[in-house]
């Protein structure tokens, strides 16, 4: 109950501090699990405190270094500090350790544009679109790396998507980082309307 209430109520209204207070149980009840570190990272990338991140995604990662949840945090943590092609090579690490998840090709995607990979980038881009055809990918994973691509409006045509498909990973879209660069556009406001956020 309270992991639901930090996740469902208090994080996605920007309340990050809090909700980081409400899941310290989790790192007490079980801290050698690798769940107990994950929603910290997040908590943390959503808090942009890049000291915290530091510590407790290189925690994860020498706790369970071949985690895929642990490579996606060094990733967050080299994202943030705009190290692009380090966030790159995490994100990959990441992919390949967790079978190219779609969520995690978004992320991977999203840091190779900026890193100067622009083909990659694009690569996997039509690689999630080609799997969409078979099964489902969340339109957030697009998002990211059209986001990365600095595709603003199909940035937010994905979200919109994500919104009408119930995209569990656009919750925390008031804090997100990766969604920096659609924050001065009024149609970031009626996203966060649309998801009774504003």
């Amino acid at each position: 109950m309270r992991l639901r209430n930090a996740i469902s109520g208090l994080m996605p209204h920007g309340r990050v501090k809090e909700a980081a207070a409400v899941l310290q149980f989790l790192l007490e009840a079980d801290p050698l699990s690798p769940l107990t570190h994950w929603w910290p990272v997040v908590l943390l990338v959503l808090d942009r405190d890049l000291e915290g991140l530091d510590r407790e995604a290189s925690h994860f990662a020498a706790l369970e270094p071949a985690h895929p949840y642990a490579q996606f945090s060094i990733g967050m943590n080299h994202t943030l500090k705009g190290d692009f092609a380090l966030a790159a090579a995490s994100f990959r690490a990441a992919a390949d350790l967790s079978g190219r998840a779609p969520q995690v090709l978004g992320y991977l995607g999203f840091a190779e544009a900026p890193a100067g990979h622009v083909d990659e980038a694009r690569a996997i881009l039509a690689e999630l679109h080609q799997r969409a055809e078979e099964s489902y990918v969340p339109p957030s994973a697009f998002a990211w790396i059209v986001i990365g691509l600095g595709d603003i409006d199909g940035a937010f045509e994905r979200l919109d998507r994500a919104v009408d498909v119930r995209d569990p990973w656009i919750i925390p879209v008031r804090t997100h980082p990766i969604l920096d660069p659609l924050r001065s556009d009024p149609r970031f406001q009626s996203l966060l309307r649309r998801m009774n956020l504003a």
